[in-house]
C-alpha cells in the first residue's frame, strides 16, 4: 500500500477479508451494479459542474456523458454482472432522463464551482502513510454575515441510495470530515468549510435529497482516530470475515466467489476444531 484512504478504511471496517482481497492481495474486485450506477450519476454531475466552469465552450449533455460510461463499463466488465444487472442499469439511467432529474439538479446549485474532484492528501502525525481522496466537488458560496471565515468554502459529494437515509451516515461524515481537514491545510483555513451531500434515491421513481453536513471538531478527531485504528489492524494483520455485512452476497461482493472457495469447510474439519468441556 502506498496510502490510505476513506474507501479502503470503510472495506475493512465492513469486512477484514474484503479489504485484504483488494488491498493488500491486489486482487481484482469484480464490479457490482452499485459501482456502475454510482458512477454514471458521478460522471453525469461532473458534466453539469463543467459547463457551470465552462460557460464560454459548448455544453456537454449530462445524458450523453452517463450514456457513455454505462457503454465504457460494459465493454470491460460485461461478464462480470448478470444480463439483468445491465438491464436494471439501463433502466435507471432511461428514468433519469425521462424524469429530468438532471434539470432537477441545476435547481439546487446555488454555489460556484471551484474544482471537480481534486486530490486531498494529508498526512496524520504518527502514521506511516499519507491519505489521500477525491471529493467530487470543491465550490464556495457567498459569504452571509452570520458565516465565519473559511465557511464560505463548500465540500460537495453526490451519492446514490437504495432508500430515502435519514441522516447522513457515520462512513459519510468521516469521509467528509477526511476532506475537511485536507482543504483545510490546503487553504489555509482556521474554521472548518461546509459539506453538503446530494443523494439521488434509486426508487421507482428516482428523486434527489440535499443534505448539508455540519462537521465539527468531533468528527475530525473522530476520523483521526479512525485512521489510527486502521493503521494497527493493518499493521497486525488483522482482517477478520464479517459475513454479517450487509454487503455479503453474491451481488454486492465482488470477492464472494474467491472467498467462499476460501473460507468454506467440511463437517469433520470444522468437528475436528471442538471438543467437550468437562
Amino acid at each position: 500500500m502506498k496510502h490510505y484512504s476513506n474507501s479502503a478504511l470503510s472495506k475493512r471496517v465492513d469486512c477484514g477479508q474484503q479489504f485484504k482481497y483488494k488491498y493488500i492481495d491486489q486482487m481484482h474486485e469484480k464490479t457490482k451494479e452499485s459501482f456502475i450506477a454510482g458512477g454514471m450519476v458521478d460522471a453525469a454531475v461532473n458534466a453539469i459542474h463543467s459547463n457551470y466552469m465552462n460557460v464560454n465552450m459548448p455544453r456537454v449533455a449530462p445524458e450523453n456523458v452517463m450514456s457513455k460510461y454505462v457503454a465504457d463499463e460494459k465493454s470491460l466488465f460485461e461478464q462480470e454482472l448478470k444480463p439483468e444487472e445491465w438491464d436494471s442499469i439501463k433502466d435507471l439511467s432511461f428514468r433519469i432522463i425521462d424524469q429530468d432529474l438532471f434539470g432537477q439538479f441545476e435547481e439546487f446549485i446555488n454555489y460556484e464551482p471551484v474544482t471537480i474532484q481534486p486530490k486531498i492528501n494529508i498526512k496524520i502525525h504518527g502514521l506511516s502513510l499519507p491519505i489521500i481522496g477525491y471529493p467530487d466537488l470543491i465550490a464556495k458560496r457567498e459569504l452571509p454575515a452570520f458565516q465565519k471565515e473559511g465557511e464560505e468554502w463548500l465540500i460537495f459529494d453526490a451519492k446514490t441510495a437504495g432508500q430515502k437515509p435519514s441522516k447522513p451516515s457515520h462512513g459519510y461524515r468521516q469521509q467528509l470530515a477526511t476532506y475537511a481537514m485536507g482543504l483545510m491545510w490546503q487553504k489555509g483555513l482556521k474554521n472548518i468549510p461546509q459539506a453538503e451531500l446530494m443523494i439521488l434515491v434509486k426508487t421507482k421513481k428516482p428523486y434527489w435529497i440535499r443534505m448539508p453536513v455540519n462537521l465539527t471538531a468531533d468528527d475530525l478527531h473522530l476520523a483521526i482516530e479512525a485512521y489510527r485504528e486502521h493503521e494497527h489492524a493493518i499493521q497486525a494483520r488483522w482482517y477478520p470475515l464479517n459475513r454479517g455485512s450487509r454487503y455479503c452476497s453474491e451481488k454486492n461482493c465482488g470477492f464472494w466467489e474467491q472467498c467462499h472457495a476460501d473460507h468454506g469447510s467440511n463437517l469433520e474439519s470444522v468437528m475436528s476444531q471442538v471438543s467437550y468441556a468437562s
